[in-house]
């Protein structure tokens, strides 16, 4: 019986982690938007993502406003720095919301 349950709940973790996709790349644009939202545009392609946008919105993918600050930090410290971020996205519709960001040295 316990086996069961944990069975079913990795199953249950792995169906919602498969929604979720990764993309490495450095950036080619920062947009930040009146709404307070922010898009970033890498310099590779992204599949599915419409106008190759990656979207920093709050209450998005389970972004909060801290973790949009901190994302838009990251953001622009590797595009100063000309270094690669792996950003963590949902497709919702046509956009891609992003809800982990991190950097690489």
């Amino acid at each position: 019986m316990r086996l069961a349950a944990i069975g079913l709940l990795c199953l249950s973790l792995n169906a919602f982690s498969s929604d979720e996709k990764s993309h490495t790349s450095t950036l080619s644009n920062v947009y930040t938007l009146a709404d307070g939202s922010v898009i970033l545009v890498p310099k590779n392609d992204v599949a599915n993502c419409q106008n190759n946008y990656l979207h920093l919105a709050v209450n998005n993918n389970s972004l909060t406003e801290k973790g949009l600050e901190n994302m838009l930090a990251v953001a622009l410290t590797a595009g100063s720095a000309g270094n690669k971020v792996i950003m963590k996205y949902v497709v919702s519709g046509q956009n891609c919301y992003i809800n982990r960001l991190s950097i690489q040295f």
